[in-house]
């Protein structure tokens, strides 16, 4: 696979390859948390911000490389937890 660099670390293109919506989809490369493992920290701990996600997944506080998609994945599972007004 060809090696690309983000902040000095070397990533293969799979990453880059996986779809951001897949559970497999390795959000935290400093931490190697999947986007399944932070969807589900977000249901059970009832977080609803960023910063709480942050603390409770014990994530995003190293490069912040990550907290794009973390607040990504944070509004899917809110938008599908919170009922839509009419």
């Amino acid at each position: 696979l060809p090696i690309f660099y983000r902040d000095r670390k070397q990533i293969t293109s799979r990453r880059f390859a996986m779809d951001k919506k897949s559970r497999d989809y390795e959000v935290c490369l400093c931490y190697h948390r999947t986007r399944g493992e932070v969807e589900d920290i977000i249901r059970e701990t009832g977080v609803n911000n960023l910063k709480d996600l942050c603390e409770a997944a014990k994530v995003g506080d190293k490069c912040g490389g990550c907290r794009e998609d973390l607040q990504m994945i944070l509004d899917d599972v809110l938008a599908e937890t919170t009922p839509e007004q009419a």
